[in-house]
Protein backbone atom coordinates (compact mmCIF):
# COMPACT_ATOMS: atom_id res chain seq x y z
CA UNK A 1 0.00 0.00 0.00
CA UNK A 2 2.57 2.41 0.96
CA UNK A 3 4.60 2.13 -2.43
CA UNK A 4 1.06 3.59 -4.04
CA UNK A 5 1.08 6.57 -1.78
CA UNK A 6 3.66 9.05 -3.76
CA UNK A 7 2.29 7.50 -7.43
CA UNK A 8 -1.10 8.52 -6.68
CA UNK A 9 0.12 12.28 -4.85
CA UNK A 10 2.30 12.80 -8.00
CA UNK A 11 -0.79 12.49 -10.45
CA UNK A 12 -3.23 14.38 -8.00
CA UNK A 13 -0.32 17.39 -8.11
CA UNK A 14 -0.23 16.56 -11.94
CA UNK A 15 -4.28 16.69 -12.38
CA UNK A 16 -4.67 19.85 -10.26
CA UNK A 17 -1.42 21.64 -12.10
CA UNK A 18 -3.98 22.67 -14.51
CA UNK A 19 -6.58 24.22 -11.94
CA UNK A 20 -4.87 27.73 -11.60
CA UNK A 21 -7.17 30.13 -11.92
CA UNK A 22 -7.30 31.50 -15.38
CA UNK A 23 -7.31 35.42 -16.44
CA UNK A 24 -10.45 36.55 -17.56
CA UNK A 25 -11.38 38.66 -20.27
CA UNK A 26 -13.56 41.61 -19.35
CA UNK A 27 -16.37 40.43 -21.67
CA UNK A 28 -16.41 37.27 -20.10
CA UNK A 29 -16.50 39.22 -16.31
CA UNK A 30 -19.63 41.82 -17.52
CA UNK A 31 -21.40 38.84 -19.08
CA UNK A 32 -21.11 36.59 -16.04
CA UNK A 33 -21.67 39.60 -13.93
CA UNK A 34 -25.21 40.71 -15.80
CA UNK A 35 -25.68 36.86 -15.89
CA UNK A 36 -25.91 36.31 -11.99
CA UNK A 37 -28.28 39.40 -11.88
CA UNK A 38 -30.74 37.82 -14.23
CA UNK A 39 -30.92 34.65 -12.44
CA UNK A 40 -28.63 32.90 -15.25
CA UNK A 41 -28.09 29.85 -12.92
CA UNK A 42 -25.92 27.50 -11.22
CA UNK A 43 -22.56 26.71 -12.51
CA UNK A 44 -19.10 26.80 -11.77
CA UNK A 45 -18.85 30.30 -12.73
CA UNK A 46 -21.86 31.88 -11.18
CA UNK A 47 -21.76 29.08 -8.21
CA UNK A 48 -24.27 31.55 -6.25
CA UNK A 49 -27.00 30.68 -9.01
CA UNK A 50 -27.72 34.28 -9.31
CA UNK A 51 -31.94 35.61 -9.32
CA UNK A 52 -33.61 37.82 -6.44
CA UNK A 53 -35.10 41.11 -7.23
CA UNK A 54 -32.93 44.35 -7.11
CA UNK A 55 -33.42 47.24 -9.85
CA UNK A 56 -29.94 48.33 -9.35
CA UNK A 57 -28.08 45.44 -11.45
CA UNK A 58 -26.92 46.80 -14.75
CA UNK A 59 -25.40 50.12 -12.73
CA UNK A 60 -23.65 47.98 -9.91
CA UNK A 61 -22.33 46.15 -13.30
CA UNK A 62 -21.05 49.00 -15.20
CA UNK A 63 -19.40 50.91 -11.58
CA UNK A 64 -17.30 47.62 -11.47
CA UNK A 65 -16.94 46.66 -14.65
CA UNK A 66 -16.84 49.33 -16.90
CA UNK A 67 -14.44 48.42 -20.10
CA UNK A 68 -13.51 52.54 -21.00
CA UNK A 69 -12.50 52.90 -17.41
CA UNK A 70 -10.80 49.33 -16.31
CA UNK A 71 -9.36 48.40 -19.88
CA UNK A 72 -6.07 50.87 -19.39
CA UNK A 73 -5.22 49.73 -16.23
CA UNK A 74 -2.43 47.64 -14.74
CA UNK A 75 -3.19 44.91 -11.67
CA UNK A 76 -2.61 46.88 -9.04
CA UNK A 77 -4.37 50.29 -10.09
CA UNK A 78 -7.43 47.99 -11.15
CA UNK A 79 -7.74 46.28 -8.10
CA UNK A 80 -7.86 49.57 -6.14
CA UNK A 81 -10.19 51.05 -8.82
CA UNK A 82 -12.48 47.70 -7.49
CA UNK A 83 -12.15 48.07 -4.16
CA UNK A 84 -12.51 51.84 -3.95
CA UNK A 85 -15.62 50.91 -5.94
CA UNK A 86 -16.93 48.43 -3.40
CA UNK A 87 -16.16 50.77 -0.58
CA UNK A 88 -18.45 53.36 -2.21
CA UNK A 89 -20.89 50.87 -3.22
CA UNK A 90 -21.10 48.78 0.58
CA UNK A 91 -23.26 51.39 2.32
CA UNK A 92 -25.51 52.30 -0.69
CA UNK A 93 -26.51 48.72 -0.99
CA UNK A 94 -26.05 47.13 2.03
CA UNK A 95 -29.58 46.77 2.66
CA UNK A 96 -31.64 47.41 -0.16
CA UNK A 97 -31.46 43.91 -1.57
CA UNK A 98 -28.74 44.58 -3.80
CA UNK A 99 -25.84 43.65 -1.70
CA UNK A 100 -25.66 40.05 -3.13
CA UNK A 101 -24.97 41.83 -6.84
CA UNK A 102 -22.28 44.28 -5.30
CA UNK A 103 -20.67 41.44 -4.06
CA UNK A 104 -20.22 39.51 -6.93
CA UNK A 105 -19.30 42.35 -9.16
CA UNK A 106 -16.60 43.42 -6.84
CA UNK A 107 -14.98 39.57 -7.01
CA UNK A 108 -15.41 39.78 -10.92
CA UNK A 109 -13.87 42.72 -11.10
CA UNK A 110 -11.16 41.47 -8.79
CA UNK A 111 -10.71 38.17 -10.86
CA UNK A 112 -10.27 40.16 -13.94
CA UNK A 113 -8.03 42.68 -12.53
CA UNK A 114 -5.59 39.67 -11.08
CA UNK A 115 -5.30 38.11 -14.61
CA UNK A 116 -3.92 41.72 -15.56
CA UNK A 117 0.02 41.91 -16.35
CA UNK A 118 1.93 44.33 -14.61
Amino acid sequence: MKPLVLPVLMLALLACAGCAPRAMPLTEARGLCFTYSTGGGHSSQNPDGGGGSCSEVTPICEAFLDEGRLGPLDREACLSDCEATRRRLYAKHLTDGCWPYAKRASDLCQRYCRGLED
